[in-house]
Parts: structure tokens; C-alpha cells; sequence
């Protein structure tokens, strides 16, 4: 079981819309960093529900499809780091609210591993393909439901400039710092649990 002192210490401050990047210790983590180039090897987004006494939940794309987990039954068996990164305060609210509602509607969608194994292909050469909603891997998911969510101009005059280029981009990024390159949320993270040696 983890120390999850640093989370319980910043567990007031996590909010819906909020970036969750994963750093795992396990084979296949370190076959997706090593096929992706980045630091981190799955993204989630954290859901506070407030009726359900102030619980936060992490919705994530996972081999048996998106589901929705308890964040602190998740940190407290994680063997690797979480990284906690803010949304922008601009991006509160509303758009979060909108963001978290798409991935909630997704629930239990099928995990995505042709456009999951696209993204090593890049390496290679070969074209990533393109995201869409039928089936979902981690970071599209998250990626998705902000891109749905400004999907049409008027959103994105709005909120002001920031989120334009989600507009063009047709392929999910990979966890990591491309997630951080949209614009969305602080560049500058907290780490929640540090679980296992690396």
C-alpha cells in the first residue's frame, strides 16, 4: 500500500477537467514509453462528484475498456508515479463540466489498440491513426472530450484564444508532454503517490 500523504494533502485542490499522467513500473508501461519517447505512459482526467461525498474518481481508457475508479483506491496500489497537473482556471466550469459529461457518456466504451500501437508506428514511419469516438485509449479519451467540447467556433471565441489548434489536430496526442502542448492544463504538476522502485 502507498503513502498517500501528498495526495491527501492536495485532494482539496483536484477538480473536474484535472490531468492525471501515469508513470508505471510495470513491462507494459515501459513498452509504451519506450514506443512513445515520453516520460509518462497513460492520462486520465479526475472527476470530483460532489454528491457522492466530495469523492474524485480518475476516468480512464484501460485494456477492458473507459471506466471510472475511486483515485485513491488507484494511487494507493499504483506501483509508479502519478503527476497531478491543474486546469487552467479559464477552462473551469463549464467547459469542464461539458469535458467530464463526454466522458462520462463514453463509459465502457473498448479500449482503442490499433490507434494505441499507431502511435509506436510513428516511429517507424507510419501514419497514426486518425482519433475517433468508437473506440477509445487513454490519452484520446481525455483529448476527445476536449476536442467535442470545442468543436464549433462560438466555444472557442468564448474562452478566448488557447484551445484553437485542437480544431486541426486529427490524432491523439501521446501521454506525456504532447498531452501538456494542448494548452489545457498547467504545465507545472504535483506528483500524488510515488508507489515502487524504478
Amino acid at each position: 500500500m502507498n503513502n498517500l500523504s501528498n495526495y491527501q494533502r492536495l485532494r482539496p485542490y483536484i477538480q473536474n477537467g484535472d490531468l492525471l499522467q501515469w508513470h508505471g513500473n510495470y513491462p507494459f508501461s515501459k513498452i509504451i514509453r519506450l514506443g512513445t519517447g515520453e516520460d509518462d505512459n497513460h492520462s486520465s482526467q479526475a472527476i470530483r462528484i460532489p454528491f457522492f461525498e466530495n469523492r474524485i474518481f480518475s476516468i480512464e481508457a484501460l485494456s477492458s475498456g473507459l471506466h471510472l475508479w475511486p483515485l485513491s483506491d488507484l494511487l494507493a496500489r499504483y506501483d509508479g508515479w502519478v503527476t497531478w497537473y491543474p486546469l487552467l482556471d479559464k477552462y473551469r466550469g463549464t467547459a469542464a463540466n461539458d469535458a467530464t459529461r463526454w466522458l462520462l457518456t463514453h463509459l465502457g466504451k473498448p479500449y482503442d489498440w490499433h490507434s494505441c500501437v499507431s502511435n509506436w508506428r510513428s516511429i517507424f514511419g507510419w501514419s497514426p491513426k486518425k482519433a475517433d469516438h468508437r473506440r477509445l485509449y487513454c490519452s484520446e479519451s481525455v483529448f476527445l472530450a476536449w476536442k467535442e467540447r470545442f468543436k464549433d467556433m462560438d466555444s472557442l471565441l468564448h474562452i478566448g484564444a488557447g484551445l484553437n489548434q485542437l480544431k486541426s489536430i486529427t490524432v491523439s496526442p501521446v501521454p506525456g508532454k504532447p498531452m501538456l502542448d494542448l494548452g489545457i492544463w498547467m504545465t507545472e504538476g504535483k506528483r500524488l503517490v510515488i508507489g515502487g522502485g524504478d
